[in-house]
């Protein structure tokens, strides 16, 4: 199964009803096909379940693989199903997609990540991958402060942190009387350089050089997705700063913008 793929202020989810965003983009009549596939399990009506996978996957081993799926599902109906992924690929005329369901049962819950093809008219599977979870995803990836490791607070204060010194850097180049190309410096000083992200719910931590990041910093949550927090190193208001002691020298301490009156 796929790993379900802050400035206190200054990032907020202004809204978004992300269900109904996915609602528009993903593809109903195969995920009313994938569905159908799926509700084959519990059933364990194997031949038709044969019938509708892509013949390359099938091989001798297959009908054992498919009762293992069906051993995870509970043999009870389920209280809700939600479409928690959705991603569809078109190459080269061959058409694909990758969903996710939510199964919730009684007592427990069940992820299912389906591989959809289309050969010519027909749908066909590629793949199922089923999984039982102790708690739904929204659980799993809701925001929680406590438990998280060293790693964890140091990248929330810098979420937080980061920001906030790019914001008020970014002021003050406003301010500075810079000799040329001012307006470049401010948009120089908003940037990050690099980008360090940190997933809030397995704390997998991945690193990229060649990257900038806005404010130096962002976060990324969907509604079933764990919160992802993105810092990067605030290159360019650093920049600034030691450059504002040569400007300070310049102009013998004196950065403020001349006023009107003077």
């Amino acid at each position: 199964m796929r790993r379900l793929p802050i400035a206190i202020c200054l990032f907020v989810l202004a809204g978004c009803d992300n269900e109904a965003v996915l609602g528009r983009l993903i593809p109903q009549a195969e995920v009313d096909f994938a569905k159908a596939h799926l509700a084959l399990y519990p059933r364990e009506n194997y031949d038709e379940i044969l019938e509708q996978l892509d013949p390359r996957i099938v091989d001798d081993e297959t009908r054992a693989k498919l009762e293992q799926v069906a051993a995870v599902f509970p043999k009870v109906s389920p209280t809700e199903i939600l479409t928690v992924g959705s991603h569809t690929i078109v190459s080269n005329g061959a058409w694909s997609a990758n969903l996710t369901f939510q199964y919730e049962f009684p007592e427990q819950y069940v992820i299912a990540a389906v591989h959809l093809e289309k050969q010519g008219d027909r749908l066909v599977i590629g793949g199922v991958n089923v999984q039982p979870l102790e708690n739904s995803l929204q659980e799993i990836n809701a925001f929680h402060v406590n438990g998280r490791g060293v790693l964890g607070y140091v990248f929330l204060v810098l979420a937080t942190g980061v920001p906030v010194f790019v914001v008020a850097s970014f002021i003050l180049c406003l301010r500075t009387p810079i000799p040329e190309r001012k307006w470049l410096w401010a948009i120089f000083v908003l940037f990050g350089v690099g980008t360090m992200k940190l997933n809030w719910t397995t704390g997998e931590f991945a690193y990229s050089m060649l990257s900038w990041q806005l404010l130096g910093a962002a976060f990324e949550k969907y509604q079933y997705g764990p919160l992802i927090l993105s810092v990067g190193l605030p290159f360019g208001a650093i920049v600034f700063w030691a450059r504002r002691k040569e400007w300070s020298a310049a102009t013998g301490g004196d950065l403020q913008e001349p006023t009107a009156e003077d």
